[in-house]
């Protein structure tokens, strides 16, 4: 703790300085950790490089992807059944509520499917523009059967 002073402020930046006497890391750093979601077809090509037990992609090379383009970051459907079943797998929904109440829970049964079978061969262009050396190509066989992973 200090007595607030403009002048004594780390780069002049007052989120700077917190972070400085805190200890936490700076926002660059948590920006650069940044989880990117994945979604769309790149999750479609990551459980079909699965299937087929090779490795596609590195992880940071998905979330680069991820970033770079919006498509491969969209929630996708899943059921109502698949969603409940998991939560009653596990118990920390229940602990966040005893301690803050009733939580609103999400679903994603409103959103579109994957495979998303009419971007495959964009998104495969896509990929490959950006990675050269990922071929996905093979998987456009697999869109059907990848319909029963989600």
């Amino acid at each position: 703790m200090k007595w607030f002073s403009s002048e004594s402020l780390v780069n002049g930046d007052v989120i700077a300085d917190f972070h400085c006497l805190t200890g936490l890391p700076s926002l660059e750093v948590l920006r650069e950790k940044k989880n990117t979601s994945i979604g769309g077809n790149i999750l479609f090509f990551k459980l079909a490089s699965n299937q087929k037990g090779i490795q596609t992609f590195e992880y940071h090379e998905l979330a680069d992807i991820a970033a770079r383009r919006a498509r491969f970051q969209k929630p996708f459907f899943v059921t109502r059944e698949r969603i409940d079943a998991a939560r009653k797998r596990n118990d920390y929904n229940d602990i966040l509520q005893k301690y803050m109440g009733e939580v609103s829970l999400r679903y994603w049964d409103q959103f579109e499917p994957l495979p998303r079978a009419g971007m495959i061969k964009e998104d495969i262009e896509i990929i490959n523009s950006l990675y050269p050396h990922i071929q996905l190509k093979s998987f456009e066989a697999m869109v059907e059967e990848g319909r029963d992973w989600f």
